[in-house]
């Protein structure tokens, strides 16, 4: 297994998100280090509620940590978003540090323009426009 490369240098380009602060709190909340964390959403974006599940440090841990919290999600609040309920990571000091797809197939370090895409804050960088 090969672990995650979870950098303590991360800088915000923007102030934290709701799921960054989430994040945080439910870190603190659990006493934990590695966890997933979904912020549960419905199709409006109201909070309905946070899935917490933990992780082992490496990608495909933290996959499957997604993944379980999905399923929770799912049976603890049948009118979740799977879009609207963003997926973050702490790291082994219990900081939030990555961001996770809905769809599972993307990991990126909170605070690049790929975790912002992933939580739909940065427009594509294309116009269709001639």
């Amino acid at each position: 297994m090969v672990k995650l490369n979870f950098s303590s240098k991360c800088t915000f380009n923007q102030p934290p998100s709701d799921t960054v602060k989430e994040c945080r709190q439910s870190a603190k909340f659990v006493n934990r280090c590695n966890i997933v964390v979904r912020d549960v959403r419905d199709r409006n974006g109201n909070k309905l509620g946070t899935v917490v599940e933990p992780h082992d440090a490496t990608e495909a841990g933290v996959i499957a940590a997604a993944q379980r919290a999905t399923d929770r999600m799912y049976e603890e609040y049948p009118e979740a978003s799977n879009i609207q309920s963003r997926i973050g990571a702490t790291d082994a000091s219990g900081r939030p540090n990555w961001s996770i797809s809905p769809n599972f197939k993307h990991i990126a370090e909170i605070g690049t323009d790929e975790a912002s895409y992933i939580w739909g804050n940065v427009r594509p960088q294309c116009s269709l426009k001639g």
